[in-house]
């Protein structure tokens, strides 16, 4: 490695140390644990909006689990039909060398950068692993140190999750080039996930089977894409239910050239440009509360130990906050699919509630922060996905309507009316049923959103293009669905399950 780009590489990873010294994020003085318990408790979320990626900070078998919202499942719903459900994408495994007492372990995510780090010491050397998802360069850069030269080893596979109900995954290692490929069918939908992973070190890489050796090595980096064939548009949902199928070109090729191009621009480069586009949403809103500066540095886990017996924590709650728009940052970025129930991230066989889009409360509290937190960028990626999916929800308005009697021929309905049931999906825009919870009402939850973006931008071209056809359509289906009630105009095939006892 030339001297300039070492020096470069040693200022950025002071720069976020420092970064994280002044700034929020979470602080672990422990791996988290190897089980689900563990990914949903303390690993250490990143995303890109493309995908995502937890980290568990394991000393011997670190792994780093990685998610897509088009990453999908078939399960059968209530009514015995297939539904899609967002399943767990893959698992990088790492097999790290080393021996003896590990000590003076820690494991931080700073919010500011976006960066996950473990540093710990064993057999006299120090070691340091950093974590980034870049929006930019769409890819996920891994890059582990040792102070101590040709210290450094591991293996490096890919483990495809949760086999079976029509899934099929294999994984090549080419020791020529420093690459490990996955390639994954789900048979249901039609669907494709290719992802790569290249190294790039200083010491000697080997490959065996379907598994890459790193030795000999001071540092290395790995940089890896994930991708599938699912295309946001119009056709997707509009497709048959039980005929779903995704329309985008095999992922293959694209996911080399984004591996490709970000090894030839270097980590330095890289890592820059990932901390100004994200510093640029996430560096727009400061939080100081009083009190705050007497849990600096903390654990986060002992932090959430004690406000559950009864200790507040000013710290604590101005990380949540933050945390929160850390979280959408990288959840939902235009171009990729909006945030789901739990963003980007899911390490489940099939999701709770299938990871889906659920428009009575979710895709709301989702998106607060967007406008509260000076994120209105964020929900691009969200009105991307409803303007896809509203040619088929308009069909749905018209279905409605004649189904509860309100269709009227003589009023034609909007271009843009629409209307949708509970929960969506990457190929559904669900049904709303006669007598079913929230039903029609969550068009006016959903335009409630629309109202927000233009309060908080005064866009006039965003008005145009996207806020008023969205909140005009929704006006025009639900203004033939309500009824007078106590001077109020209220859904009538309407209700919510938290409504009741």
């Amino acid at each position: 490695m030339r001297k300039l780009e070492k020096l470069v590489l040693i200022v950025a990873s002071l720069t976020a140390a420092i970064a994280f010294a002044e700034g929020e994020g979470l602080r672990f003085l422990k791996p988290a644990e190897d089980s689900l318990s563990g990914w949903k408790n303390s690993s250490l979320p990143l995303g890109n909006g493309w995908f995502g990626a937890n980290v568990f900070g394991l000393v011997d078998d670190e792994r780093v689990q990685i998610s897509h919202n088009a990453a999908l499942a078939g399960q059968k719903g209530r009514d015995g039909k297939l539904a899609a459900s967002v399943t767990s994408a893959l698992d990088l495994r790492f097999r790290f060398d080393g021996e003896g007492e590990v000590t003076d372990y820690s494991r931080t995510l700073d919010f500011a950068t976006a960066t996950a780090f473990v540093r710990y010491s064993r057999g006299g050397v120090r070691f340091v692993r950093e974590y980034f998802a870049s929006h930019p360069d769409k890819v996920l850069v891994m890059r582990f140190s040792a102070d101590h030269a040709g210290t450094l080893g591991f293996f490096l596979r890919a483990e495809v999750p949760c086999l079976g109900e029509g899934r099929k995954g294999v994984s090549t290692a080419l020791a020529d080039s420093a690459v490990l490929d996955t390639e994954q069918e789900i048979a249901v939908f039609g669907e494709r996930i290719s992802s790569c992973a290249r190294v790039v070190t200083d010491g000697k890489v080997t490959a065996t089977g379907a598994v890459l050796r790193v030795s000999g090595a001071s540092e290395a980096v790995v940089c890896f894409a994930l991708d599938t064939n699912y295309k946001l548009d119009p056709a997707v949902f509009l497709q048959p239910r039980d005929r779903k199928r995704y329309t985008g070109a095999d992922p293959r090729a694209e996911i080399d050239r984004r591996v490709e191009r970000a090894v030839e621009k270097g980590f330095a480069a890289v890592r820059r440009d990932h901390i100004a586009d994200f510093a640029a949403l996430y560096g727009r809103v400061s939080l100081s509360l009083p009190g705050a500066e007497a849990d600096r540095g903390r654990p986060t886990d002992e932090l959430v130990r004690e406000r559950r017996g009864g200790r507040a924590s000013a710290w604590l709650e101005q990380c949540v906050f933050q945390y929160g728009r850390y979280l959408l940052v990288s959840s939902s970025r235009k171009g990729a699919l909006p945030a789901n129930l739990q963003g980007v991230w899911n390490a489940i066989p099939f999701a709770p509630w299938g990871g889906g889009y659920f428009h009575n409360v979710n895709v709301q509290m989702n998106y607060w922060p967007a406008f509260a937190g000076n994120l209105c960028e964020c929900f691009e990626a969200y009105a991307d996905y409803n303007r896809a999916l509203r040619p088929n929800a308009r069909r749905l308005a018209e279905t409605f309507l004649r189904a509860v009697g309100r269709y009227d021929a003589d009023e034609p309905l909007d271009p843009d009316a629409w209307c949708m049931g509970v929960s969506s999906s990457a190929i559904s825009s669900g049904r709303p049923n006669r007598g079913s919870h929230s039903g029609p009402g969550v068009v006016g939850f959903t335009t409630a959103l629309y109202v927000d973006w233009w309060e908080f931008t005064h866009d006039r071209a965003l008005l145009e293009r996207e806020i008023y056809p969205a909140i005009r359509g929704g006006a025009d289906f639900l203004s033939r669905i309500v009824a007078e009630t106590n001077g109020h105009f209220l859904a009538v095939v309407s209700a919510s399950p938290e409504q009741k006892n």
